[in-house]
C-alpha cells in the first residue's frame, strides 16, 4: 500500500508522483 502525502491534495497524482520520486531516490 503507498502512504500519500498529507501534504499533497491530489490523492491519485500525489500517490503516484510520491511513487515515482521514491523509486527515482533508490
Amino acid at each position: 500500500m503507498i502512504i500519500c502525502d498529507g501534504m499533497l491534495q491530489l490523492k491519485m497524482e500525489g500517490c503516484l508522483y510520491r511513487q515515482l520520486m521514491e523509486e527515482g531516490e533508490q
